[in-house]
C-alpha cells in the first residue's frame, strides 16, 4: 500500500480544523478529538511522575508517529490535502465560510456564525535523522531534495520550513517542520465554497500580518529560524552573525555563518492572503461577498 500524505495530527491547523467540523456537527472535542481520549487520559497523567528524559522520549515518540517519509513528502499532493481539509465538514449549507490564517480565535468566530474554517498553511513533518537541533544548516541540506521534488509537483505552494530548537527541541530530533502554505485558492476549496455556500453567504478572510526573518533557499522555498513566542527576534539576528557560537540556543546561519536573513515575510506566509482569496473565483458571481478580516494581533499558524 501506497503510503499517503497528510497533515499532522498535532498542529495547531489541523486542531482547529478539527474542533470546527466537530461542533458543527453537535459533537464535543476532547484531547483534539482523539476517540482514543477515554484511554489516554490516564496513561497521560500518570507520566507525568516519570524522569524528564522519559517523559521526553514519550513525547518525541508520540509525536513522531505523523512524520512522513522523504518520499511520501515529495510525492505529495496539495489538493489531497486540501480535501482532506474539506472533507471533515457536514455536506450542508453555510452562510459564511472563513479561509486563510487560523488564530485560535477563528474558531469560536467559525463556531458563532455556523461556518466551516479552511486554513491557508498545514504543518506536513517530514521523517529525518541525524540532525543536531543546534544546526539549522544541516537541517537544510538533508531535507532540500524532498522539498524540490515536492514543489516542483505542486506549484501552487510556497513552503516554509521553520526550525525552531526552542518551542521543538526536542521533535527535532526525528523530524523537522515543512508548513505549506497556498499561494492560490485549491481546487478543492472552490469547489467546497461553489457548493456548499448558501447564497449571499459571506467568505471572511483572515489575514495574519505579523513578519519575521526568512532566509531564501530556492524558488517558493523559504526557511524561517524560530517563531513569534519561544524566539526572540535579537537570537534570530546572533544566530545569523556568529560563528562557532558556543551558545546551544543560537545555531549558526543557513548559508554560512555570517549571512544574516534574507528578506522579512508574513510569519509562515506567501503572497498576501487577500490576493490569494480573492484572485480565485470561489463562487459564481454574485453569490457570496468577501470580506477581509485582520488578524495582525493575534497568534496564527
Amino acid at each position: 500500500m501506497v503510503a499517503r500524505a497528510h497533515a499532522a495530527s498535532f498542529d495547531s491547523a489541523t486542531a482547529m480544523v478539527g474542533a470546527t467540523a466537530r461542533f458543527l456537527e453537535g459533537k464535543d472535542f476532547p484531547l483534539l478529538g482523539s476517540p482514543r481520549a477515554g484511554w489516554l487520559r490516564p496513561f497521560l497523567v500518570s507520566a507525568n511522575v516519570l524522569p524528564d528524559d522519559a517523559r521526553k522520549w514519550l513525547y518525541r515518540m508520540g509525536s513522531g508517529r505523523d512524520a512522513l517519509a522523504a518520499d511520501v513528502v515529495a510525492r505529495l499532493s496539495a489538493e489531497d490535502l486540501a480535501s482532506q481539509v474539506v472533507d471533515r465538514y457536514p455536506p450542508r449549507s453555510y452562510p459564511a465560510a472563513l479561509v486563510g490564517s487560523t488564530p485560535g480565535s477563528a474558531v469560536h468566530l467559525c463556531a458563532a456564525l455556523g461556518a466551516p474554517l479552511l486554513p491557508q498553511t498545514l504543518l506536513v513533518p517530514l521523517r529525518r535523522r541525524g540532525v543536531s537541533p543546534d544546526d539549522p544548516q544541516a537541517d537544510v541540506v538533508a531535507s532540500r531534495e524532498a522539498a524540490a521534488a515536492m514543489l516542483e509537483a505542486n506549484p501552487e505552494l510556497v513552503l516554509h520550513h521553520m526550525f525552531d530548537p526552542n518551542a521543538d527541541r526536542i521533535t527535532l530530533a526525528r523530524f523537522t517542520y515543512f508548513r505549506i502554505k497556498w499561494i492560490r485558492l485549491s481546487l478543492a476549496y472552490r469547489r467546497f465554497l461553489v457548493r456548499h455556500l448558501a447564497p449571499g453567504a459571506v467568505i471572511l478572510v483572515s489575514d495574519c500580518r505579523h513578519r519575521w526573518p526568512v532566509t531564501t533557499v530556492g524558488e517558493r522555498h523559504l526557511f524561517q529560524f524560530g517563531g513569534v513566542g519561544s524566539t526572540r527576534r535579537s537570537c534570530v539576528r546572533a544566530a545569523t552573525a556568529s560563528p562557532g557560537s558556543s551558545n546551544r540556543r543560537a545555531p549558526r546561519a543557513v548559508h554560512g555563518s555570517r549571512q544574516s536573513p534574507t528578506g522579512r515575510r508574513r510569519r509562515r506566509s506567501g503572497a498576501s492572503i487577500l490576493s490569494w482569496a480573492t484572485t480565485s473565483s470561489a463562487s459564481p458571481a454574485g453569490t457570496a461577498t468577501r470580506c477581509a478580516v485582520s488578524a495582525s494581533s493575534m497568534p496564527t499558524t
